[in-house]
């Protein structure tokens, strides 16, 4: 029997467009297609939508971080990264967005120079030569500008070989930065810094290769933590305030206080030759124990300093001390000649 082929046309109309299907069905059943005209499916546009927003955000975050350079430098008149680098960290550390720290400082311009002086120690490393040299130059005159041209790093304190201390003397005048001062020390010296001014409201901020835990002070006896660069800056005075501050840098013996297994109290003794330095004496302690510490020697010519964590002294050149200890932490107690040779006893004790 002859196979029999049937061609069918199907025309189907659209109220647009016209499409038109061929189909040739033969005896075995098999179809093709010999024209299409459907019509491809649109793309959806919303990853180009997200695209375009993020980058729209990305520009505007660029742009607020090139409006805080700008403003930054208005104030900090250094390269770029260092700007960038004080910026940063003022994000870090004060848990701040670009646009938060931009109306912040909209509000009060003067922000900036708080930031400067909190964070800028933080970012040395990012000063070129010629800038690090006029950063620690005390010895400029309002702009900024150096009055000894040969110096080549004047606010660095170098000590002669037979010094262990010196005293820096200055006036502060209407325009000046506050000033400053670099200096170097190692790890386990034992420092002492005193501000000495008319302005009760002066004080120090003492930075160090990492953070310190030192609150402003106006005089402070600390184990130096770090090998390396410390900078000092004296804040808050006031036009024509004159200021001396009187720096020390010893290497002391250093012993750390151990209480027998329950007990509460120990007995330190020990001598000190005319001219050398008392020992220096670690104590861990909780806030709000009892400190009873006093110290007896054969001439009556020895006292006792003692420093809290955070630099504080609460106790300077006494003999019989009772005190309430204000924080939980590492404490130094040294012990002071008053003049000749010293021997002594400390009956100490913490409940």
């Amino acid at each position: 029997m002859a196979s029999l082929g049937i061609l069918i046309v199907l025309t189907v109309s659209c109220a647009e467009n016209s499409t038109s299907t061929i189909t040739k069905i033969d005896n075995s059943d098999i179809s093709e297609t010999t024209q299409s005209g459907q019509q491809p499916t649109p793309q959806s546009d919303t990853d180009t939508v997200g695209d375009n927003t993020s980058i729209k955000e990305e520009e505007l975050a660029g742009n607020e971080k090139e409006i805080l350079t700008n403003t930054f430098q208005d104030f900090i008149p250094y390269n770029p990264n260092f700007v960038n680098c004080i910026i940063d960290k003022t994000l870090e550390k004060a848990g701040m967005s670009l646009k938060d720290l931009l109306n912040t400082i909209e509000d009060d311009v003067e922000k900036i120079s708080e930031y400067w002086q909190t964070f800028g120690p933080n970012c040395l490393s990012f000063l070129t030569e010629e800038e690090f040299k006029l950063l620690n130059s005390s010895l400029t005159d309002s702009s900024g500008n150096p009055l000894i041209e040969e110096a080549k790093e004047p606010g660095r304190i170098q000590f002669s070989a037979d010094d262990i201390g010196t005293s820096l003397r200055g006036t502060f005048m209407q325009g000046d930065s506050s000033p400053n001062y670099v200096f170097t020390a190692n790890s386990g010296q034992l420092l002492q810094l005193e501000l000495r001014t008319e302005n009760p409201n002066a004080n120090i901020a003492l930075y160090g290769p990492n953070p310190l835990s030192i609150t402003p002070f106006r005089s402070t006896k600390i184990l130096v933590p770090d090998n390396g660069d410390y900078l000092f800056y004296v804040n808050k005075l006031e036009p024509n305030n004159e200021y001396a501050v009187d720096i020390l840098i010893m290497d002391p013996i250093v012993q750390r206080i151990q209480f027998n297994a329950g007990e509460s109290s120990t007995l330190l003794a020990g001598g000190i030759v005319r001219g050398e330095s008392g020992p220096v004496y670690l104590f861990q302690a909780n806030a709000q124990q009892l400190l009873n510490a006093r110290i007896t020697t054969l001439e009556e010519n020895g006292s006792i300093d003692i420093v809290s964590p955070n630099g504080t002294f609460i106790a300077v050149n006494q003999k019989d001390i009772e005190l309430l200890l204000p924080e939980t932490g590492d404490y130094l107690l040294q012990v002071n000649p008053i003049r000749g040779n010293v021997s002594f006893e400390v009956i100490f004790e913490i409940n």
